[in-house]
């Protein structure tokens, strides 16, 4: 059921219509805790994305991703379980630059949090 609230969402802001927040944003001591285990916290209004120091994805929206494939020494293509590919480059320790892309032609930038 998770899944599929998450699928109709993401289809509703794709769509350019206004949705209201189901779940809350991250409180500031949640992000510590992530970034205090190593990982790093990556989002836009649709995707939230949990990277460790050399970038490697563990989570997206609570989910693994479905595969990932090498791209280049410093750079990962992953698959999510909601059809959206993530391009993830490594700039340095800690410090990832993610895109991602859906099979209509959207496409975002995340951000650090």
């Amino acid at each position: 059921m998770q899944k599929a609230l998450l699928i109709t969402l993401m289809a509703l802001a794709l769509a350019g219509c206004k949705t209201q927040k189901t779940e809350q944003d991250p409180t500031p001591a949640q992000n510590v805790a992530a970034t205090q285990a190593g990982s790093h916290l990556y989002s836009d209004a649709l995707l939230d994305v949990i990277a460790d120091d050399q970038c490697w994805v563990s989570k997206v929206n609570g989910f693994a991703p479905r595969a990932v494939k090498q791209v280049k020494a410093d750079m990962w293509q992953v698959s999510t379980q909601m059809d959206i590919t993530l391009s993830v480059l490594k700039l340095g320790l800690g410090k990832c630059d993610i895109t991602w892309i859906d099979e209509q032609g959207h496409s975002g930038i995340l951000t650090a949090k």
